[in-house]
């Protein structure tokens, strides 16, 4: 084999290489992005077990696919299976903390083992994360204000914390003002506003009932 006929034969060696890698990769994706699509529609149809198995298959063919690890706890969390699913996000964002789809699950886990403070937490870890964003998640400011509400009837919030409850509030219903809810979030900040103590050395607790 002369010199030049040989520089040619790796050239499309290397061609050859890279054009299998760009195939099996782009297979990789569309796999993983099939787990996506057939594991959302059972999850919608409430069959948990079906996506959890449907995200796992995914998994094997995507290893270290973070979104398809999102899903998979998501569907787990919604089986009471949090320990696992807690498990799974933490072990996530141990790997890569800027997988800001982490925090979020782990607020969504916290909240439904009524762990609301650890929630919170979460969710606003997930907002600093996500502030420059240019679409921002709107439904994060509305679970991090329904944390303090639920810990406003409980333990009680001191004003720092109903400033924060009231500021993350407003600021779903100006990234959503077409919800439904809207008008009922506002008049509950208004009565927040009224019946908040003027002055007060202890945590204010209040059913909204009173």
């Amino acid at each position: 084999m002369t010199h030049t006929k040989f520089i040619n034969f790796c050239f499309s060696s290397i061609a050859c290489a890279l054009s299998l890698l760009f195939f099996f990769g782009s297979s990789e994706i569309l796999r993983a992005q099939d787990a996506y699509a057939e594991g959302a529609e059972a999850m919608k149809e409430g069959d948990f077990r079906r996506a959890e198995q449907i995200f796992r298959q995914g998994l094997r063919r995507a290893p270290g696919d973070y979104t398809l690890m999102h899903l998979l706890a998501h569907s787990v969390m919604n089986q009471r299976r949090y320990r696992e699913a807690d498990s799974l996000l933490y072990e996530v964002v141990k790997t890569d903390s800027n997988q800001v789809g982490s925090y979020w699950y782990l607020g969504l886990s916290l909240e439904k083992q009524r762990k609301d403070s650890a929630a919170l937490f979460q969710y606003k870890t997930y907002i600093r994360k996500t502030e420059k964003q240019n679409n921002p998640n709107a439904g994060v400011w509305l679970r991090a204000g329904s944390c303090y509400r639920r810990m406003l009837h409980d333990k009680g919030l001191n004003g720092n914390e109903l400033d924060d409850m009231i500021s993350s509030y407003n600021r779903y219903l100006q990234l959503n003002p077409t919800d439904p809810m809207g008008l009922q979030l506002a008049q509950f900040m208004e009565q927040v506003q009224q019946r908040r103590p003027a002055n007060y050395a202890v945590r204010w607790v209040w059913n909204e009932q009173e």
